[in-house]
């Protein structure tokens, strides 16, 4: 079957997952897999607003404590504006949220985690938030963020 939804990296997030290995960097390209048929059914969270309502971020879990953020675009686009993992020596919601605006750096309770798509054929779909994720450059990195 072919590929619904095409699946990008922002460039703020490109660094991050070339320096992906081994079992991490398998089940990533599974997840992205995932969403390249099956879009907003490939499942996820949505983050928090610093508001504290639904933010249009979603968050999905790829492996052990990896997370991925997504941002959906109009029509069939969907981006991974950061991947990271979700421990205490690495906070993948607050450097997530750094430059996006309204996104929480504080993730929510797991039994307070709406899914990502209420209406699977309705994503929360941002187009603005597509482009201004795709124009943030990537940051300096510290230290390997691949390993396993």
């Amino acid at each position: 079957m072919a590929p619904r939804f095409r699946v990008t990296v922002a460039r703020r997030c490109d660094p991050r997952v070339k320096a992906l290995r081994g079992e991490v960097k398998k089940h990533f390209y599974r997840v992205v897999d995932a969403l390249r048929h099956r879009g907003c059914e490939a499942r996820g969270i949505r983050m928090r607003a610093d508001t504290g309502a639904d933010h249009r971020v979603c968050e999905r879990r790829f492996y052990r404590d990896w997370r991925m953020h997504l941002v959906f675009g109009d029509d069939d686009d969907i981006v991974i504006s950061w991947i990271g993992r979700h421990r205490e020596d690495e906070d993948v919601h607050a450097a997530g949220a750094r430059d996006i605006p309204g996104l929480s750096a504080i993730g929510r309770a797991r039994d307070a985690q709406p899914q990502c798509c209420h209406d699977l054929d309705d994503p929360p779909a941002d187009p603005d938030l597509v482009e201004l994720v795709n124009q943030i450059r990537p940051g300096r990195q510290r230290g390997r963020p691949g390993g396993g």
